[in-house]
């Protein structure tokens, strides 16, 4: 749960809204991604699932290694995503922090970082993706969400 970890003090002057927000929120919003549990997936990308206790949608923040890409994949379902860091481009555009972004079913693409620095995302999924490239094929039926 957001509300479980106690609160997180930073050396820099926060907001209110900072400050009232769930523990792992204060430390999204403060940039302070180091230990949120990543998990590897390929050799550029990591994940880092955010128990929200909501049992339909998955929560996570990506981190993708400058230089780094996300393999070619298809959404099953829709997904929402934030850029908090850095940045990417995929095959419908380039997208820095604060760009949102809808991706629907059906919708293929790749992400590639721009720049020498990580980029770091938000996103919220109601369906696992599906891999696009014959390397990452293998892993389709594997990939659950872990939402909740």
């Amino acid at each position: 749960r957001l509300d479980e970890a106690p609160p997180l003090h930073y050396p820099h002057a926060i907001s209110d809204a900072e400050a009232s927000a769930p523990p792992v929120l204060q430390r999204l919003m403060s940039g302070d991604y180091r230990d949120l549990g990543w998990e590897r997936i390929t050799s550029s990308v990591q994940i880092s699932r955010l128990r929200t206790g909501d049992p339909n949608y998955e929560f996570a923040l990506y981190r993708i290694a400058a230089g780094g890409k996300i393999p070619e994949h298809a959404h099953r379902g829709s997904e929402l995503t934030l850029v908090l860091s850095g940045g990417f481009f995929d095959n419908a555009g380039e997208y820095h922090a604060g760009d949102f972004l809808l991706r629907e079913p059906g919708d293929v693409h790749s992400p590639t970082v721009v720049g020498k620095q990580d980029c770091i995302c938000l996103t919220v999924q109601e369906a696992p993706v599906q891999f696009t490239a014959w390397k990452y094929r293998w892993l389709n039926p594997f990939l659950r969400l872990k939402a909740g």
